[in-house]
């Protein structure tokens, strides 16, 4: 990303003023551009149809010149970006959860899951769209750099293969559920009441999760459960470095559609 930006990353953080530093990154190699042309120039059609899908009527009607386009295209990064940085918070939401009861507390469980992986799937597609409107006003530009968005695509769908495929398991109910879904189904639907044998079952499902985590196997069950209890702050520390790794892809691919080199 733009030194401007790598320096207000918190570690591997994304943050404020990273999010607005690439925006502005956004407008100022668009302005640049838009300063070798013709400013006052009409969008054309195709140009015109791409921004109408992304606005109101009335809002696409400020932007009909090549010279609004460095702020719009800036102002659309500002928003997708901002989704990014706020995409962690999927893993903090408990932290701020009072459950009312235990029904509250299950059904926070079962979400919780889902909204993650969901929220991954959504920033990959508008990203992708987004990318795709990038490229229509390099286009307009003249700026001669080829279309980036599926390549992003295929990045995205590397980097983040098992939390995609998570998703399509907790849709699809043909899918084989992973072990972390099974693991969170039987959570939510034990209590006192339960069987010894189903109670016996989720924690041997719990313990092979615990093979999962970080460090050396290990049969010591205290050692294990030491693990098991710092789930939670991996579990948000390592949606701080997704995100990281999200605005990076997204990023890298936008320069290429945006800066011919």
């Amino acid at each position: 990303m733009p030194d401007d930006a790598a320096k207000k990353t918190n570690g591997k953080i994304v943050t404020k003023e990273t999010v607005q530093a690439l925006s502005m990154w956004t407008q100022d190699a668009l302005d640049k551009r838009v300063a070798l042309i013709d400013g006052s120039r009409e969008v054309s059609a195709p140009t015109a149809k791409a921004i109408s899908r992304r606005l109101s009527e009335n809002g696409a009607k400020t932007f009909t010149t090549v010279r609004s386009l460095p702020f719009l295209l800036s102002n659309e990064v500002l928003t997708y970006c901002e989704r990014i940085r706020i995409y962690p918070f999927t893993a903090r939401y408990r932290e701020a959860l009072k459950a009312t009861s235990p029904d509250m507390n299950a059904a926070w469980q079962l979400h919780s899951n889902s909204l993650r992986q969901s929220e991954v799937y959504v920033i990959q597609e508008r990203g992708k769209k987004l990318l795709g409107f990038a490229h229509q006003i390099a286009v307009e530009l003249d700026i001669g750099t080829p279309a980036r968005f599926m390549k992003f695509d295929a990045r995205f769908n590397k980097k983040f293969e098992r939390r995609l495929r998570d998703r399509h398991r907790v849709v699809h109910a043909h899918e084989k559920p992973s072990l972390t879904s099974r693991v969170t189904d039987m959570m939510i639907t034990s209590d006192d009441t339960t069987s010894e044998d189903v109670q016996n079952h989720l924690m041997s499902l719990i313990f092979k999760m615990a093979d999962m985590l970080p460090g050396e196997k290990t049969d010591d069950r205290q050692e294990i459960m030491k693990r098991l209890l710092d789930v939670p702050n991996m579990y948000a520390k390592i949606a701080d470095e997704e995100a990281f790794d999200m605005i990076n892809i997204f990023f890298e691919e936008l320069k290429a559609t945006l800066v011919k080199g």
